[in-house]
C-alpha cells in the first residue's frame, strides 16, 4: 500500500511545524544559554544585536540569501570610563595629503593622507568615538585583549554560524538584541534597503 501525495505532504508539513517549534523553543533557550554565560565572563558588555535579513533586490551581482551583519556591542559605562585616556589612530583626510606617485607602464598619482593619534579625553568623547562615529573597540585596545578576543569569537558565531536557525527562531528582517541581566532576546523588525 503506498502512501498518497496529499498524505504525505500533510506528514511532512507536520513535522516541519513540530521541528521549527522546537528550533524557536530549545534554540532560543540553548542560544540564551550562551549569552548568559558570554555576559558573565565580559561584564564590559552591557548588550550585543544584530540584524538579520533577505535582501529585498537583486541587482545580479549576488544572490538574496538571508544573512546576519556584524553584530553591534554596546558596552557598560564603567567599561566606557577605563577607556578615558587612551587613544586611537584615525586617517586625518582634513590635513594635508602627501602625494604619492604609482610604478608600472602606467603613472598615476594618489594622496595618502596622515594618521593622527586621537585622544579619548573623557567618557563622551568615548561614546562619541563607539556610537556615533562607528569606531570599534579594536581600535582602542588590542586585538589580544581578551574582550576583545570575545567579541571577535562571538561576532563569527553570530555571522558565520548562526545562519538559518537564527532565521527559524527570531524571523526574517528584524533586529535581535540580548542586553545584560536578561532571560531572553528582544527581536524588533528591522527596515533595510
Amino acid at each position: 500500500m503506498t502512501k498518497s501525495i496529499d498524505t504525505f505532504i500533510k506528514e511532512h508539513n507536520k513535522a516541519k511545524e513540530i521541528f521549527v517549534e522546537h528550533m524557536i523553543s530549545k534554540g532560543q533557550e540553548l542560544l540564551s544559554e550562551k549569552f548568559v554565560k558570554f555576559m558573565a565572563d565580559n561584564l564590559g558588555v552591557k548588550s550585543v544585536s544584530w540584524a538579520g535579513y533577505t535582501p529585498y533586490f537583486n541587482d545580479g551581482d549576488a544572490s538574496c540569501d538571508y544573512g546576519i551583519n556584524e553584530p553591534n556591542f554596546k558596552l557598560t559605562p564603567e567599561f566606557m570610563a577605563t577607556l578615558v585616556g587612551q587613544s586611537y589612530k584615525k586617517t586625518d583626510y582634513d590635513g594635508t595629503p602627501i602625494i604619492k606617485q604609482g610604478k608600472g607602464h602606467r603613472t598615476w598619482e594618489y594622496k595618502e593622507y596622515p594618521v593622527v593619534e586621537v585622544p579619548l579625553e573623557d567618557i563622551d568623547a568615548v561614546e562619541e568615538y563607539l556610537y556615533d562615529d562607528g569606531g570599534l573597540i579594536q581600535n582602542i585596545l588590542s586585538e589580544d585583549h581578551p574582550l576583545v578576543t570575545a567579541m571577535n569569537e562571538l561576532s563569527k558565531f553570530i555571522t558565520e554560524e548562526l545562519g538559518e536557525a537564527c532565521l527559524l527562531m527570531f524571523g526574517d528582517h528584524v533586529k535581535v538584541t540580548y542586553e545584560r541581566d536578561s532571560d531572553s532576546f528582544q527581536v524588533d523588525e528591522y527596515s533595510h534597503d
